[in-house]
């Protein structure tokens, strides 16, 4: 839906769009949230808060979640999204990468298979056309 709205509105300062429009989004996790945990929740949040996952919730909602998706929603204002959604895919692949990286996390053979599949089909779908004119020539 917020894509949509980028592709109709364009807006040119999309910071200021992206902070706006996601202000929208709170009021309805927060009664989500209370609906299926109930306040209970709240109450256990606030007593388990530390100084240090106030920061990295800072991080996480600000800095992180600005940047990147600033970044997406000029690209989405820019070319076409059949371009630009295949990116998404990216995003499990480069967790999984980060977190061997940063974490010394080991990546199951599984997740290896997995993380190749997505390569592969994000590979595929970049490269349809191409694709589809060798198997054109080749069933000849």
């Amino acid at each position: 839906m917020f894509n949509l709205l980028v592709k109709v509105k364009q807006p040119k300062a999309m910071l200021v769009f992206m902070i706006w429009t996601s202000l929208f989004a709170v009021p309805a996790m927060v009664l989500l949230i209370r609906s299926v945990k109930g306040v209970q929740s709240f109450k256990l949040l606030m007593d388990g808060l530390t100084w240090q996952a106030g920061i990295s919730i800072l991080f996480q909602s600000y800095v992180t979640t600005m940047a990147g998706y600033a970044i997406w929603n000029n690209l989405m204002k820019k070319y076409p999204a059949t371009s630009v959604a295949p990116l998404s895919l990216l995003v499990p692949v480069s967790g999984m990468l980060a977190s061997v990286l940063f974490f010394d996390d080991v990546l199951p053979l599984h997740r290896i298979f997995a993380l190749g599949l997505v390569l592969v089909g994000r590979g595929v779908f970049l490269n349809a056309t191409s694709l589809a004119y060798l198997l054109k020539r080749t069933c000849r």
